[in-house]
C-alpha cells in the first residue's frame, strides 16, 4: 500500500496513481486547510489511504474496469482532444483520471442517494422559532413520553424566547452548535434522486476542470462509461449536460439539500 515500511505515508508510490484524487480533496474538499503553508497534509492522507484500501479490498468499484477503460477508443480521442485544447503544460493521463472518476463516483453516491439524514441547521430552526413567537396567536406544547404542557401566556412566551437575551447568553460554543445541524448517521436521508447524483458527479468534474467548458464532452462519456446516466444523449450534445450543472448549482443553493463530503471520505 501507500504506507512504507518504517509506518510513514507515500503518496506517490501507492497501489495506483492518485494524483488527480489529490488535488480533487485539496481543490474541492471543503475542510478548513488554511494556508499552502497549514494544509492538513495528514486529513489528505487519511482521505487517500482509506480510499485505496476501499479500491483494492473490492469495496468501491466502477461498472467499467481500469482495463476496459484505458482501451476505450471514444474515451481516447475525447482525451486527445481535451489535450489539444487545453492548457499545454497539463495533459490528461488515463490511470489517473480513471481513478478520480471512481473516486468521484463514490463520493458523489455518498452524498446523495446513500447519504445519511442532515436536519436543518439549528440557526434556522431557532429564527422560524423566533419568528413564530412574535404572532400574536402563537402558543407553545411541550411534550414528553409523559405528558404535554401548553403555554399560551404571551408574557412567559416573551421570558422564554426573549431575544436579547438568548443572544447575551450564547457562548462560542453555542455559536458553532448553532451553525451545524443534526446528523443521524442510522438514518437515510430520503432528500436526493439518482438525478441529484449524476447532477453532482458531474458538477464535482467540471469545478475540478475549472469550470472549463472545453471539459463538457469528456465529462459527458465519463459520465456515460460510469452509468451514471445510461441515457446515452447525454455524449451527443451539451444539452443533458447542461441541465446537470444546472441542477448541481440549484442543489448547492438549497439549504434542504446540504451535501457534506467529510462525512462520507
Amino acid at each position: 500500500m501507500i504506507i512504507g515500511e518504517d509506518g510513514t505515508v507515500d503518496l506517490e508510490n501507492g497501489e495506483f496513481d492518485n494524483v488527480y484524487i489529490e488535488n480533487f480533496i485539496y481543490k474541492l474538499i471543503p475542510f478548513n486547510r488554511g494556508t499552502a503553508e497549514t494544509w492538513d497534509f495528514p486529513q489528505v492522507e487519511s482521505i487517500i489511504i482509506h480510499f485505496e484500501y476501499a479500491v483494492v479490498e473490492g469495496r468501491i468499484k466502477l461498472p467499467i474496469s481500469y482495463e476496459d477503460f484505458s482501451k476505450d477508443q471514444e474515451l481516447i480521442k475525447r482525451v486527445d482532444k481535451f489535450n489539444l485544447v487545453y492548457k499545454k503544460d497539463y495533459k490528461l493521463r488515463l490511470e489517473p483520471l480513471y481513478y478520480l472518476t471512481l473516486f468521484v463516483y463514490n463520493l458523489a453516491t455518498n452524498v446523495t442517494v446513500d447519504s445519511v439524514y442532515i436536519g436543518e441547521k439549528r440557526l434556522n430552526q431557532l429564527a422560524e422559532a423566533l419568528e413564530l413567537t412574535e404572532e400574536s396567536d402563537c402558543e407553545i406544547t411541550i411534550k414528553s413520553g409523559k405528558g404535554k404542557k401548553k403555554i399560551i401566556d404571551r408574557e412567559l412566551i416573551n421570558l422564554i424566547f426573549n431575544i436579547d437575551k438568548i443572544r447575551e447568553s450564547l457562548t462560542d460554543e453555542d455559536r458553532r452548535m448553532l451553525r451545524s445541524s443534526d446528523v443521524d448517521l442510522k438514518r437515510k436521508s430520503d432528500k436526493f434522486s439518482f438525478t441529484d447524483r449524476a447532477a453532482v458527479f458531474v458538477g464535482y468534474l467540471f469545478d475540478y476542470f475549472d469550470k472549463d467548458n472545453q471539459s463538457k464532452e469528456l465529462i459527458s462519456y465519463l459520465t456515460y462509461i460510469s452509468e451514471i446516466v445510461t441515457n446515452d444523449s447525454i455524449i451527443v450534445s451539451n444539452d443533458y449536460m447542461n441541465i446537470l450543472l444546472r441542477n448541481y448549482k440549484s442543489i448547492r443553493e438549497n439549504d434542504k439539500k446540504q451535501l457534506n463530503p467529510l462525512l462520507y471520505v
